[in-house]
This record gives structure tokens, C-alpha cells and sequence, in this order.
């Protein structure tokens, strides 16, 4: 698909084609003959078939470099919506001096707008990320050949905008020339989970730390990332956490120059594939006599993986039901979280022989701050009605989360100056 040039386009076109000419002639420009290949200052930016890609971050680390593009729409309402973008494949960008460090190309974000809708996607941005280039210094050039978009209806075909969206440049000229790397390389150990901290790159507009977390045996785990404390105590949040193909790299402000800080790994929860079986007693003849919209405040004591959790409540709708289990270990202690751990993971049965089709599960943690959090509560909800003869409910889960709470913490001294 290629995207109708509109009128004022062509005369824009015409006018900086002009103001380029004036600016060569006096030699404010230069036309590049006969010259060295120069990087431009970020970000570069290229518009084409009404879509505006610019290049606004480039990162060399010692196993990667990462490209960072944004994409708005130059001329809205004509052409493919903005928030239907989808990621790239790899033929649609020609390489020249780079290779792709993997299948996974990098990471895709909405950029949402500010106001009265904030909802509404107005741009994207991608981190590409390919493998370490040899030679800095030389040139390299990215073309993007193409742009994909979802349809909006997921049983049709998407579209693809075709154009060129022109990127050369010199790694080591491109990005921010007063950075500079801090090779930590530390890691600690505790829960059956070890932290490493490999990299941190310091710009005067922001800092970004480079870390892995891997599992003892072939546990699978959810990480809510990394905090870093200031040597008063503050907090600093990541703004973003890109994976990157086995290894994480978080994004915060700017790091006081010369100060110590610790970058602390949040709470892990750990899948364990063991089975649990949760039986408890019912009073079938209220819980068929509720009507729609009623919650049953019942409290029924359970223990399950060596903690102590109650059904607190049944909630009834029509022709379906939810149960709230919540752990309530003393002093917020709780680490076992009742989860989902898929639809055929989970099963409920009564003591007449009825089973009821699962519907769905919500889990939460509660949490005090960005260190510190412990299991709440689990909801599954399952279609049908519970007779009014049912004494009796098992719960079944094929697998539940643990969380590990470490510490693992890691202090680094940062340089006094970039």
C-alpha cells in the first residue's frame, strides 16, 4: 500500500527544497561530496508516505547496540491509524553494518496523549536491537521499507505502508558523548534466585541499568523489576523495562554523579508445579437460596502449602458464581498466592458429583511500597448454580505461586563525573 500524497505536502516539499538550496550555496549545508561520512546530531528523522520515523537514541553496550525510533503520524486521517501499528519483521528494514542480534527483534511501546484522553495512542516507539558493531566509528545505515498495521477487525488481513525512511549515521558520533559505562558485574544469590547486575549507562538525561535474574532448577517466574535506593533513602521507579533477549534494561532518571545507590530486585513470585487440593464446607441451601448480585460473607478456614488462607466470600450472579480465597498469615507474611495456572489447571467439584466450568481467576498482592509486598487474594469465578443439597466444594489447582522475597541488593559506587 502506498499512502496519497496530500497538496500541502508537495508544497512543503517545494519550500524546503528551496531553503536547502540557499542554505548549500552559502555553505551553511554541506552537499557531502568528496567528504568523510558525518553523523547528525539525534534525533534523525525521516517522513514518508505520511508516516514520520525518527531515529532519538542510540546505546552501544559491549554485546548489543540498540536503536531507539519513534513513529507519529505526519497526516492523520488519511491512511492507517497510528494506534493500529504493529512490530516490524525483519525484511522491512535494509541493514548496512548491523545484523539482528536475534528473532526477537526489540520491543514496541504506545506513547499515549496527554490530556483528555489519555488512552488515545499517538505515537510508538521501538528499542531494535541488534548485535555490537565492530567499528563504532563507521558508518552505518538502517532503512525502514515498510510499516505494518493491525486491522482493527481480527479476522482481517492488516496493511502494509510501504515507503523509505532513510537513517545514516556513526554509532559513536550518534549518541550522547558525555555518557559512560559502569561495568558492575555483581550478583547475589537467595531464594533459589540470583541477581546480576552487569551494566549501568549514564547519560545526563537519564541512567539505564542492564541486569539478569535466573531460577534454580526450570521454575518459571514473574519479576516486577528493580528499585533503586539513594544514599538518603529515596527511591527512584524505572520509567521502562525492556527484555531484552535473556537480560532486562531498566530506565530511570538521572543518577547523582559521584553518589552510591543499590539497586535493589523486587519480590519474585515463583510458579511451583505442585498440586493442591482445597476442601472445604458449604451451606448449599443459602448459597441456592442468594439472589443475583448477593455476596456471601463466609469465612471458611483453609490451610494450603503451609499457610493459612479462608474462603472469604461467594459472590452470586446469574448462572455463575465467583470465590474469593484470601491468605491471611499474620504481619502481611504471606507468600503463597492461589493462582491461575491455566484453564485446564483448575477444576471445582462438589460432594454430590456436580463439576462447574471454569471461567476465569484474578490474583493481587498486597503491597506498602516498591520493595515490599505479600500474597492477598485470589478470585475464580465458574458458571452455573450450586444445588441447594451441596455440602461440601473442592478446589483443585494444578500448580500455585510462591513469592521469594531475597534481598538482593547490589551497592555501586558511581563515577564523580561522565
Amino acid at each position: 500500500m502506498t499512502r496519497p500524497r496530500s497538496r500541502w505536502r508537495f508544497l512543503a516539499g517545494v519550500v524546503a527544497l528551496a531553503l536547502v538550496a540557499l542554505l548549500v550555496r552559502y555553505g551553511l549545508v554541506s552537499t557531502g561530496k568528496s567528504q568523510a561520512p558525518t553523523s547528525p546530531l539525534l534525533p534523525i528523522v525521516a517522513t514518508a508516505a505520511g508516516m514520520t520515523v525518527s531515529l532519538t537514541n542510540v546505546e552501544l553496550a559491549s554485546d548489543r547496540t540498540v536503536l531507539t525510533f519513534s513513529i507519529v503520524d505526519a497526516d492523520p486521517g488519511s491512511g492507517p491509524a497510528i494506534p493500529q501499528l504493529d512490530a516490524p519483521a525483519p525484511t522491512d528494514l535494509r541493514l548496512d553494518g548491523l545484523r539482528w542480534r536475534s528473532a526477537a527483534l526489540g520491543n514496541l511501546r504506545p506513547i499515549f496523549a496527554m490530556g483528555t484522553d489519555p488512552q488515545q495512542i499517538t505515537a510508538w516507539e521501538f528499542s531494535l536491537v541488534f548485535d555490537a558493531t565492530t567499528n563504532p566509528e563507521q558508518q552505518v545505515n538502517v532503512t525502514w521499507t515498510a510499516l505494518r498495521f493491525r486491522s482493527a477487525d481480527p479476522d482481517q488481513r492488516g496493511e502494509i505502508l510501504e515507503g523509505t525512511w532513510p537513517f545514516a549515521f556513526t554509532p559513536a558520533a550518534a549518541g550522547v558523548l558525555d555518557s559512560s559505562h559502569v561495568i558492575v558485574d555483581q550478583q547475589r544469590s537467595a531464594d533459589g534466585i540470583t541477581f546480576v547486575v552487569d551494566t549501568i549507562l549514564l547519560d545526563p538525561s537519564r541512567a539505564t541499568v542492564t541486569y539478569r535474574i535466573t531460577s534454580e532448577g526450570t521454575h518459571d517466574f514473574e519479576t516486577s523489576g528493580i528499585v533503586i535506593r539513594l544514599a538518603d533513602g529515596s527511591q527512584l521507579l524505572p520509567k521502562q523495562i525492556d527484555n531484552l533477549d535473556g537480560a532486562y534494561a531498566a530506565t530511570f532518571p538521572p543518577f547523582p554523579a559521584g553518589s552510591e545507590v543499590t539497586v535493589a530486585l523486587a519480590p519474585i513470585l515463583i510458579e511451583r508445579q505442585q498440586a493442591l487440593a482445597l476442601t472445604f464446607p458449604i451451606d448449599g441451601r443459602d448459597i441456592a437460596s442468594a439472589t443475583a448480585g448477593t455476596q456471601l460473607d463466609v469465612h471458611i478456614p483453609l490451610q494450603a502449602a503451609g499457610e493459612q488462607f479462608e474462603v472469604a466470600s461467594i459472590a452470586i450472579q446469574k448462572e455463575r458464581f465467583t470465590l474469593r480465597i484470601n491468605n491471611v498469615m499474620t504481619g502481611h507474611s504471606g507468600r503463597v498466592l492461589l493462582r491461575y495456572p491455566g484453564r485446564d489447571g483448575v477444576a471445582l467439584t462438589d460432594n454430590l458429583g456436580a463439576q462447574y466450568a471454569f471461567i476465569g481467576a484474578s490474583t493481587n498482592f498486597g503491597k506498602s511500597d516498591a520493595l515490599t509486598s505479600w500474597a492477598d487474594g485470589s478470585s475464580f469465578a465458574f458458571s452455573g448454580k450450586i444445588a441447594a443439597e451441596a455440602s461440601q466444594l473442592t478446589l483443585k489447582l494444578d500448580a500455585y505461586g510462591e513469592q521469594a522475597r531475597g534481598p538482593w541488593e547490589i551497592t555501586i559506587q558511581l563515577p564523580a563525573t561522565r
